[in-house]
């Protein structure tokens, strides 16, 4: 049997379990789904790294209208010459030369350009099991009936330049939205206003001299660096034999205006000294650099992975590059590109690609490698796979098994479109939540194995200092029509949305989006598809070239905003492209979320003191009841916010309890004793305390406070002589125990016998709820948490770390601004004893080690074991965007 059909059946053999499992499986994304295993898959060989001779930039301070007047791109018209980019070269042995052949080498052309080929019909899906959709679609449970939301901004962008494929790129600025294609630029205002080109991409470099100012050849990338408010704009250039990468900077937040860094590295092999093509290059905006992933050739050319000084780029200084070269297969590697908050200090760049295990080993998987640069000592930066990630079976061969994959339809020709199924489609943007991080990537698959082009996304995750799983993936394959050529991304909400391609032999190739909201069961793209615009003609040049990507951005205005960039055809030529830019955004995203907050007034313990005009003399208690009425969980923080102590007109302190989560109609209470437990030792810090439980939710609570007092009598005995003791002391009181006196001391009463009252009492008050803007959803304050270290053998969740008989514990900022200083708290639950730290101001990304020496008495004996709690800004006085995860448990055993 065919293995490519033996594999697609295999897949499709999944979908014979019973409903149940199969409609779990399903809205779970398949994320726990087993890869087949047709082969084994061989560790990547990796050589480096390679550290070259910084290059020193040159510098344009004009305008960059100064350059349109001589410099404009021509449109392309019908009858106009077609170049068809050099790039996507198959090689299809190890090294150079011969061995490399174009993809179009050899494809006899039509007069109209197009090459012919075999007419296609239109391919239904495969059918399902019964009572089953079909493998990939949307499932009728998702809740699809939600429309997507609206185009926002559209416009379109830069027209037919005659080259194929277009390699439409784009991103947008705090007030600009720079477009990039095949050999042109072009700067728009949000409004789709042209502020400056379409201008070629080396005119940048006019008057820089050598291969950046001479050739254009094109594969453009364009990034902004939200963490500087920069531009970088790059294409390669290959005049032969030397090769080289181009990348500018922009010297300002103003691409227009503000100037340039240009910079031209070349791009040399790591073994032989020689030039190496940097196919494909995609670059990503990190911390510590600008990472780019090229390719030598498919599937045999091996890859490169790149480190760029970004620092010194920044400041237009003389900056370095680092180098890997990766062996064979050509699989690939994107860098990941950030959005949103910085990601933790020290962070390595993750790379990623998929691989089809049957095609080139092993089970399906997609593979991360971790890019560590340090520019202090280049020699020491490393490239290495870090994880293995088994994912749902997937076929990357639709009608061929080439690189291109020219299998996509389109009416009223027989020209078939590139679906480029091999390689991830760009983007594979990171986001930092401060609770967990994200990636999230797309690739195009073969969906039903009869030939149907739909995307599979992934949303992958770890929490901090763990590993990268698959938190989530699926197929959007919801009809009859051909997606492909994707590009995912996802706001600072956790809402994804999905950019592509449509074609089929009744839709002309269209541009499209589809979207989901957290709530939508996982695997889906619940809210629906949206069309930003219809195209209306084909494609007939018989290259087949379509893409080679697309972009989804989000603007760093808001972190709401989608903008998306792909191209389609207004009428029929051969390649009369256009290109279009759009703006989207979920109506939720950056709306003030409403928290539910309650204030539910506490008294605990004795007030004995008869003079005393604070509290009547009485014991209080005090229980606050929490019911979740809610069908989701809900989730709370606690705090106690004291009025006394303190003894004055002030102020009291303000200690964080706990988070906590409460599944439908759960319930659970809060009472003195926890407090005097969890927060103070087993002993009150006064006689009594008085304040407040503050609860904050994100679901509506039904909160009741249960109040009991008892009253005191004193003296115990005010008179003489009392028959019912059995004797007196000096005082005239009562020293012994009877029926009506209670010679029960009370520490704060100077030995004084109390005697409890015969009036006690108890009040239910239903706590008021309020609704509040939750400012906390505020990406730019700070957020403290304890980071996961410790020592062999421990896991990092043990937090132990032992050093000059203490604890080392590490404090760290991983929000977006700056954290004032705060007192970090170790609690050694088991001998109730408290070691607190003064934490000092954090700036955003940094993090401190705090010492914690072990109290008398406790965690030094032999094979006890040593819990312990850990509370950074004890007391809340940093105002944070989670204030959930201020608080860990650790331990260690074995301590001497």
């Amino acid at each position: 049997m065919n293995m490519r059909v033996q594999h697609k059946r295999g897949i499709e053999r999944c979908g014979l379990y019973a409903l149940s499992l199969f409609v779990a499986t399903f809205l779970s994304g398949l994320s726990q789904a087993a890869s087949a295993q047709p082969g084994p898959s061989k560790p990547p060989e990796i050589a480096g790294p390679v550290v070259r001779t910084p290059v020193t930039p040159q510098v344009r301070q004009e305008n960059l209208n100064a350059l349109t007047p001589r410099s404009r791109v021509q449109q392309w018209r019908p009858g106009d010459p077609v170049k068809v980019i050099e790039d996507m070269k198959e090689r299809l042995q190890p090294g150079g030369g011969e061995a490399e052949r174009e993809q179009l080498q050899g494809t006899p052309s039509d007069q109209s350009g197009g090459t012919r080929l075999p007419p296609i019909q239109a391919t239904p899906p495969a059918a399902a099991p019964p009572g089953l959709p079909p493998r990939g679609a949307i499932m009728p449970l998702s809740p699809a009936t939600a429309a997507p939301p609206p185009v926002q901004v559209t416009f379109d962008g830069i027209p037919a330049t005659g080259f194929l494929p277009p390699d439409t790129v784009g991103d947008v600025g705090r007030n600009h939205y720079i477009q990039m294609v095949n050999t042109a630029f072009a700067i728009f205002d949000k409004a789709g206003n042209l502020l400056a080109g379409p201008l070629p991409i080396n005119a940048l470099w006019t008057g820089f001299g050598g291969a950046c100012e001479s050739e254009n050849n094109g594969d453009p990338i364009v990034r902004y660096d939200r963490l500087a408010d920069r531009w970088l704009i790059s294409q390669f250039a290959l005049p032969g034999p030397d090769l080289h990468e181009c990348i500018a900077i922009s010297r300002t937040g103003d691409p227009v205006t503000g100037g340039w860094f240009l910079y031209d590295f070349p791009t040399i092999d790591t073994s032989t000294g020689g030039f190496v093509f940097p196919d494909y290059p995609k670059i990503g905006v990190w911390p510590d650099a600008y990472y780019m992933g090229t390719q030598r050739g498919f599937p045999n050319g091996g890859l490169d992975v790149w480190a760029f000084d970004r620092q010194r780029m920044l400041a237009g200084q003389p900056a370095g590059q680092i180098q890997f070269h990766v062996r064979p297969p050509s699989l690939i590697l994107i860098p990941s590109d950030l959005n949103g908050p910085a990601p933790p200090t020290n962070t390595p760049n993750t790379f990623a690609r998929h691989v089809d295990g049957e095609r080139f080993g092993g089970g399906d998987r997609l593979e991360l490698f971790d890019f560590r640069v340090d520019w202090g000592n280049p020699a020491n930066s490393t490239f290495a796979l870090t994880a293995t990630l088994p994912t749902a079976p997937f076929d990357t061969v639709l009608c061929e098994p080439s690189l291109i994959g020219r299998c996509i339809p389109q009416p009223a020709t027989d020209v078939r479109l590139e679906s480029l199924t091999v390689w991830l489609m760009w983007r594979l943007q990171y986001r930092n939540f401060g609770s967990h991080e994200s990636l999230v990537v797309n690739h195009t698959v073969d969906e039903n194995g009869q030939d149907h082009a739909g995307i599979r996304w992934y949303e992958l995750r770890r929490t901090s200092g763990g590993s990268w799983s698959i938190f989530q993936q699926g197929n959007h394959a919801p009809d009859r029509e051909h997606r492909w050529m994707g590009s995912a991304a996802m706001d600072s909400t956790g809402n994804i949305a999905l950019g592509y391609s449509v074609s089929s032999p009744e839709v002309f190739p269209s541009i499209r989006y589809a979207m989901r909201v957290p709530s939508d069961p996982p695997g889906t793209l619940g809210q629906g598809e949206a069309t930003i615009i219809a195209g209306s003609g084909a494609q007939t040049h018989g290259s087949g070239r379509w893409g080679n990507y697309s972009s989804l951005d989000l603007d760093p205005t808001d972190d709401c905003t989608f903008w998306y960039t792909s191209e389609y055809y207004p009428t029929t030529s051969v390649a009369g492209w256009r290109t279009r830019v759009a703006s989207f955004k979920h109506p939720d995203c950056g709306k003030p979320r409403v928290a539910f907050k309650y204030a539910a007034k506490i008294v605990c313990g004795v007030q004995d003191e008869p003079g005393n005009l604070r509290l009547a003399r009485g014991f209080y208690a005090t229980a606050i009841n929490i019911h979740n009425p809610n069908s989701k969980p809900a989730k709370f923080t606690k705090k106690l916010s004291l009025t006394y102590p303190p003894d004055a007109q002030e102020p009291g302190a303000v200690y964080n309890i706990s988070t906590d989560t409460l599944k439908p109609d759960e319930a659970l209470e809060v009472d003195c004793e926890d407090l005097k437990r969890n927060l103070f030792h087993n002993n009150l810090p006064t006689q009594y305390i008085k304040g407040f439980i503050v609860i904050k939710s994100n679901a509506s609570l039904d909160v009741t406070g249960v109040y009991t007092t008892r009253s005191l009598d004193a003296p115990c005995c005010p008179q003489t002589v009392h028959t019912c003791c059995e004797s007196q002391n000096g005082k005239g009181c009562c020293s012994g125990k009877g029926d009506c006196c209670g010679s029960q001391d009370h520490p704060a009463n100077g030995g004084r016998p109390m005697m409890p009252g015969s009036h006690s009492g108890i009040h239910v008050e239903q706590i008021h709820e309020r609704r509040i803007t939750d400012e906390t959803d505020d990406p730019r304050l700070p957020d403290l948490i304890p980071v996961p270290k410790a020592d062999r053998p421990y896991p990092p969740e043990a937090f132990c770390r032992i050093k000059d008989r203490g604890l080392l514990i590490t404090v760290r900022n991983q929000g977006e601004a700056s954290a004032d200083a705060s007192v970090a708290e170790v609690l050694f639950t088991h001998v109730n004893a408290s070691v607190v730290r003064p934490t000092p101001p954090l700036s955003p990304g940094n993090e401190i080690d705090l010492h914690f020496a072990f109290p008398p008495n406790g965690c030094t004996g032999g094979l006890e074991s040593c819990p312990f709690r850990i509370t950074v800004d004890q007391g809340g006085t940093v105002t944070e965007s989670n204030e959930s995860n201020n608080t860990a448990l650790g331990s260690c055993i074995f301590l001497q």
